[in-house]
Parts: structure tokens; sequence; C-alpha cells
């Protein structure tokens, strides 16, 4: 966990602070990041609202989904959230308060925790299916065996029953 103290940041209306990222993103279920992740994080005070903005990246290690071979994955994620300044506030000084919840795992008393900020943004940069290459064959349906790296011995001896129709048809 990664805390940034927010209370000078509370008090100085118009500054610009730029945090370097030099820490590894908040653990996600069903997601492993390799190593720290690199960018920066910056919090602007406007006035009435805090705003944490600038961009992540991070390495995913992981499985592409259509051969299961392991795979590491660039991300990239945009840092973007706002609390009004009245919540940070209050928030900092320990008053329960209503809040969203991606800002509810953000802000605590003691600050804005950045590595769940971060954590955030790589989540919702992360694709919906990470594959280790555009041009991955799978595996095939019948036997298992990678199509990428041999072919395939079972020569869809194991079709589906379901599709027998459409064999027929084919034929024809």
């Amino acid at each position: 966990m990664v805390i940034l103290d927010l209370t000078d940041i509370v008090e100085e209306t118009g500054k610009r602070w730029a945090i370097p990222l030099d820490f590894a993103p908040a653990p996600i279920p069903g997601a492993q990041f390799d190593g720290t992740a690199a960018g920066e994080v910056v919090v602007y005070n406007t006035g009435t609202e805090l705003v944490f903005g600038g961009q992540a990246t991070a390495v995913l290690q992981g499985v592409c989904s259509r051969c299961l071979t392991p795979l590491e994955l660039p991300v990239t994620g945009e840092i973007e959230a706002q609390a009004p300044l009245s919540l940070v506030e209050a928030v900092l000084v320990g008053k329960p308060v209503e809040m969203e919840l991606d800002l509810a795992a953000v802000l605590s008393p003691s600050g804005a925790n950045l590595a769940e900020l971060v954590g955030q943004a790589l989540v919702l940069a992360l694709p919906m299916h990470a594959v280790c290459s555009e041009e991955c064959r799978g595996l095939c349906a019948g036997c298992g065996q990678n199509l990428n790296t041999e072919t395939c011995r079972c020569e869809g001896a194991n079709t589906d029953p379901r599709l027998g129709a459409l064999a027929q048809w084919r034929r024809a």
C-alpha cells in the first residue's frame, strides 16, 4: 500500500503534484502483474475537487485464452478520478461519509492509496481475452493439441454430433 498524504494538497488550491510510479499495483483477483508500475499520478486541487490523473503501465502475467501458453502482456491504463474537496476533507478527519465504491477503496483518513488507484486503472485496461498473438490458432477441440506448434492428428473424429446436419449440408 502506497499512501499519499493529502493534508497539504487539500490546503493549496491551484497546485499540481506529480508522483512518479515505482511500486507494485494493488493485487487484482485473476490478474498478476510482474514487478512495478511505470508512469505517474498527477493530483490537482481545483478549489472544489481533487482531480487524480495520469497513466500507468505494468506487465500482466497470464495465459493465452486460446492456446493456454504463458504470456507477458504490457497493459497501460489511464488514471482518472475526481473527489469533491468537502468529501476529502471529511474523510481526512475521520468523519463517516457516503461515497462511490471506487473512491472508498482509495481514500482513507491517512490519505489516498495510490496502489489501489493504479490497480483500478490497470484492471479497466485489461483485454477481455489476452492472446499470445493475433494469429494464435488455439487448441484443437477434439484432442487438445496446440495448433500453433503441431498439426492436429484427430482429423475431426470427435465432431460434436449436434453439428452432424451441417456436415451433411457441406458435402452436398
